[in-house]
Parts: structure tokens; C-alpha cells; sequence
């Protein structure tokens, strides 16, 4: 509905010619920010790696990988999103793995949100988005009941992936402690306002071998540092970001 608004909006206001400039416009933009993200990621995944996409939602991260030229394992507890994903990616070298991950096998409850995007297993997640007001009017109003494996298992499954992206909001650190050995690179998301957790994830990371890290802010996909940082500087600069409620990626690197 959104989008038919502001299309009748231009169509009004600048006529259809108007409305065409808009969307070619737009459409060299959305190309731009294609290859910015296509270089970027290409400092990590080369035809026919294996990447797991953990949280993945919608897919847009697995757009990217199979561009790339990688096969991707899709790790995504939400129904209505595995459904889309196995759609979405039909005939492509895409496995859609419908359950969460954590520190153990099992089962616990999903908070789902009006936005499919902020659903989480994290309660302490969800009070501090409340907190702090980042999600703005996001809701959660309904639990679902979700299987439970380990990024190990799924590793016995899939054999060792040369990326791993996490996005599971507020669970990256149960996510973490699910991996037991390390593998080339990592990413996983970060906010803020929740110090403890970020530093127990990389603490985790630590004990797998001698993990070397950078960050990005936001969905900028540009390096903050110049070069990758040991854990303890990391977490120095994470503490002085500036900004209203700073959020974005950290990235991890082993020698494997």
C-alpha cells in the first residue's frame, strides 16, 4: 500500500514522466548498493564456498552469497519466512533448515512481532528495544514453540561453511556458544545497548583460537577499522561509538 501511495503521489504531482525519472532513479541506486554489497562480501565468499545465512528471514543476505557464486544453508525458525525462502529460491543451490539455534538442542518459545524482521528468542531483547525505544511502535504479541540445534549439528549436517552470518536479534550469543570449533569467518549483529552479551560473544570466540575482528555500522558494509583488531581493542571501540543507539555487524576472522 505504501508503494501504490507514493506512486500516485509522483504520478500526481510530477505526471508520468516525472514518475519514470523516480524510478530509474531509483532503480540505479538500488544497483549501486548491489555491487557495494557484492564487493564487500566478496572479500569473504568465492564461487562454490559454503555459507550459512542464520536468521535469515526474507533472504537478501542469500541473494547475495548465491551472486557470489556460494551454496547456502537458510536457518530460519519462522514459517511464513521458510516458506517464502524455499520459494524465493527455488532451483538454486539453497537448503532452507526451518528451526532456531542455541547454545543446545531442544525446543523454546519465539516472540513473534509485527514485523517479521524483529521476531527473537531473546526476552531481555525485546525489554531493552522497549527501553530504549530503537524499534519504535514494533509489537509483540504472540509465542511460538520452536525446535532448537546447534551450529554444530548443523555443521555435522552441511560440513564446515567458509562464512557464517548470524541475525537473530539479541540470540547471537546462544547462537555462539552452539559452535565449538571455529570456522574462516564469522559475522554477527550488535547493538548498543547490551555490552555484556557483546563481549561474552566475543569472549566465546576467543576460546575457539585467535579470532581477529572488524565491524560495520548500521548496513553501511564498510569496514569502521583500517585493520582487523584483537578482541580487547574491539570491544575498546565499541564502547565509544557515537550516535543515538549505534547498531551494526562485527566480523570475525581465523586462521583455519
Amino acid at each position: 500500500m505504501a508503494n501504490l501511495k507514493r506512486m500516485l503521489d509522483h504520478l500526481k504531482s510530477k505526471g508520468p514522466l516525472g514518475y519514470l525519472r523516480y524510478k530509474l532513479t531509483k532503480a540505479r541506486k538500488q544497483k549501486r548498493t548491489n555491487l557495494h554489497a557484492l564487493k564487500f562480501y566478496s572479500q569473504f565468499i568465492r564461487t562454490g564456498d559454503l555459507c550459512f545465512d542464520i536468521g535469515a528471514n526474507m533472504g537478501n543476505r542469500t541473494r547475495l552469497f548465491l551472486e557470489l557464486g556460494a551454496k547456502v544453508v537458510c536457518v530460519e525458525p519462522q514459517e511464513s519466512c521458510a516458506t517464502f525462502l524455499r520459494l524465493r529460491f527455488k532451483g538454486c543451490p539453497v537448503t532452507v533448515v526451518q528451526t532456531a539455534l542455541g547454545e543446545k538442542p531442544g525446543s523454546d518459545q519465539m516472540m513473534i512481532s509485527s514485523s517479521s524482521t524483529f521476531s527473537t528468542m531473546s526476552k531481555q531483547w525485546i525489554e531493552n528495544a522497549r527501553r530504549t525505544g530503537r524499534f519504535g511502535s514494533a509489537t509483540w504479541e504472540k509465542t511460538i514453540d520452536v525446535p532448537i540445534t546447534t551450529l554444530d549439528e548443523i555443521i555435522r549436517q552441511f560440513c564446515v561453511p567458509r562464512f557464517v552470518k548470524i541475525d537473530v536479534e539479541g540470540f547471537e550469543l546462544q547462537v555462539l556458544r552452539g559452535l565449538s570449533k571455529p570456522v574462516e569467518y564469522i559475522s554477527f549483529e550488535f547493538v548498543s545497548e547490551n555490552q555484556e552479551a557483546l563481549a561474552a560473544c566475543v569472549d566465546h570466540l576467543r576460546m575457539l583460537g585467535e579470532p581477529r575482528f572488524n565491524f560495520s555500522l548500521g548496513e553501511s558494509l564498510v569496514f569502521e577499522s583500517p585493520e582487523w583488531l584483537d578482541p580487547d581493542s574491539l570491544l575498546s571501540r565499541l564502547k565509544t561509538l557515537p550516535g543515538s543507539l549505534p547498531w551494526g555487524d562485527i566480523y570475525a576472522a581465523f586462521q583455519v
